[in-house]
């Protein structure tokens, strides 16, 4: 004879293991793939669109060292000749 759990004994224990179960809904998680996805390619454009940035401005700021130097150097060149006479 096999051992039978009484309704009230199966509820007991559905109540102890119910928060281990998972049920798989795919869709849900097929919806969330989708999002995640689009949000990473998102954030993937973003990424370049600042990285484009940066170098644009490490260019900008390379050119003004540039000429901060040239001007440097033409105003101790002025400032030797003023100096000479």
């Amino acid at each position: 004879m096999y051992y039978r759990k009484t309704e009230k004994e199966k509820i007991e224990i559905f109540k102890k293991i119910e928060s281990y179960l998972t049920f798989l809904d795919v869709s849900s998680l097929d919806r969330r793939y989708g999002d995640t996805q689009s949000r990473i390619e998102e954030l993937e454009e973003i990424n370049q669109s600042l990285k484009q940035r940066d170098r644009m401005k490490d260019d900008a700021i390379g050119q003004l060292s540039d000429q901060l130097m040239a001007l440097t150097v033409r105003l101790q060149e002025v400032e030797k000749r003023q100096r000479g006479y």
